[in-house]
Parts: structure tokens; sequence; C-alpha cells
């Protein structure tokens, strides 16, 4: 039995047609879900983290360690949790332009050298404690000043989105 791909033609030989539409289903649901992502990024933010939980949880029942040493001894799992510290590395960078934090200017190229680091090897056990040593530290430095932060600053100026929407919407009725 053979699916063919509405979208690219594609040809999906030997499965059954339970798995075709699935995969069809899945593929669409990810086309679509894109086509948010790129009119907001916050929805992004919200599918990485998302991704993430649904991967560490895997992660976790197929490994018998504990999660963090699955993480440490087989580096090729920092690829499914890593969307995780792709949006945290994604909100650092926002806030080191926002509120002009040394910690998370620091924390923007920190966090990626680190993960990229041990996924391929490219630092050593005593680098990596370092690293991981400043990381734990400036993160903590960076929380707590984002908890004792009054909320107004935080949410900011709302004017650029409803500016946004108003865009959009003449743009989609023209």
């Amino acid at each position: 039995m053979f699916c063919r791909s509405n979208r690219f033609g594609a040809l999906v030989w030997g499965q059954s047609l339970g798995a075709c539409l699935g995969q069809r289903f899945v593929f669409s649901f990810l086309l679509g879900a894109w086509d948010q992502f790129v009119h907001d990024p916050y929805l992004y933010a919200i599918a990485a983290s998302a991704l993430a939980s649904v991967s560490s949880v895997a992660i976790a029942h197929i490994y018998p360690e504990p999660f963090a040493q699955t993480l440490w001894v087989r580096p090729e799992t920092i690829l499914g949790v890593g969307f995780l510290f792709a949006a945290l590395t994604g909100i650092f960078f926002k806030e080191s332009f926002c509120f002009n934090r040394l910690e998370t200017k620091l924390l923007t190229p920190l966090v990626p050298v680190l993960l990229l680091g041990h996924l391929f090897g490219w630092l050593s056990l005593a680098t990596e404690k370092v690293l991981l040593a400043v990381w734990a530290g400036l993160f903590i430095v960076f929380a707590l000043r984002k908890v004792t932060q009054a909320i107004p600053p935080d949410i900011g100026d709302k004017s650029v989105f409803v500016h946004l929407r108003e865009a959009h919407n003449s743009s989609t009725h023209s």
C-alpha cells in the first residue's frame, strides 16, 4: 500500500492506511502551527516548552537512569530537551535588551555554548563543570531579580500589539 501526500507529492510505501492518515494529520497540524508561529513568536516559546516537556517524559520512561544522569551519559538526549533551553535563551535575549541586565547578557551565549559543547564533545569535563556552576549562579540572580521586579514594566507597552493586530487585520481584509 502507499499514501500520496497532496502537499508535496511524496510517496510513502509499505504503511497502513491508519499510519498514513496519522502522518497527514501530524504534518498538517505542524504546518498550521508553523503558520501561527510566524505571526506570534510567543506561541513558538510555548510550543518549544511543550515539546521539551513531552520529550523529557519520553526520555525519563525510556532510559532507566535518573533524568539528569541520562542527559549526562547520553548527550544525544539534549536534542529532545534542547527546545526548552532554546526558549529560555530567547527569554534571556529579550530580557537583555529590555532591561539591560548583565546576567541575561551572559546567559544568552552561555546556555547554547554549554549544551552544544556537551552534545558534540567540544568541552572538557572541568570546563563543563565551571560553565554549569556559572549558569546556575547567573540563573539564580536572574530568577531573584525577576521575582522582585515590578509587574507593569515587565508587561511593557501593549500598544505595539494593538498596532500589529490592526496591521494584520487590514492585510487579511484587503
